[in-house]
């Protein structure tokens, strides 16, 4: 992972991640849109272009949050975001959140900009502990997790309905720095 805070990209063997751009919309709302993409992230399906440039108009604003695009194209395959968690923690804790392209799953894009943030985080911007969810249906992004050293931290019963109307689990996964450095070491 090398970060260019001139330009606040995070570059890794395969990807760039960057902030939002304009141009990114079309990418945004072609995965956005896909009602097996929003849902697994815990945000239902844009229904309009509009819906996509509003979103994206916010996410512009907000400096940890990246599109991932793969290096060498400039097209939005997804996206990534530590976003502040609690009101205590001084900047020290942060939650990450990601979804990407349904094109693009199981090439090991996802865990390798989830692994880019986890050292992103602790390594410039200091943070303690970093928290991670998903919903237990969704194996794929418990896997990222795991491979990221996420660790099941707790689970919300019932928490809310899965893409095939069952009522699901939402897993709560952490890492903290004490153990990023271990895994760092090996």
């Amino acid at each position: 992972m090398v970060y260019d805070s001139e330009l606040n990209t995070i570059t890794t063997e395969r990807l760039v991640l960057r902030n939002i751009a304009e141009s990114d919309l079309y990418d945004f709302y072609d995965f956005a849109r896909d009602p097996e993409v929003g849902p697994r992230a815990g945000w239902q399906p844009h229904r309009s272009l509009d819906e996509s440039r509003a979103f994206l108009s916010m996410f512009k604003k907000r400096p940890l949050y990246f599109a991932i695009t793969v290096k060498g194209e400039d097209r939005m395959i997804g996206s990534i975001e530590a976003m502040g968690y609690g009101l205590e923690n001084h900047g020290k804790v942060k939650e990450i959140g990601y979804v990407l392209c349904r094109r693009e799953w199981g090439k090991g894009y996802m865990t390798e900009a989830c692994q880019a943030m986890v050292d992103f985080c602790f390594e410039v911007l200091g943070c303690e502990k970093l928290l991670c969810e998903s919903f237990e249906p969704n194996k794929a992004s418990a896997n990222v997790q795991r491979k990221c050293g996420f660790e099941e931290a707790g689970r919300t019963r019932m928490f809310t309905r899965w893409i095939d109307g069952e009522i699901c689990d939402r897993i709560d996964r952490c890492i903290t720095l004490d153990s990023w450095k271990e895994r760092s070491r090996r």
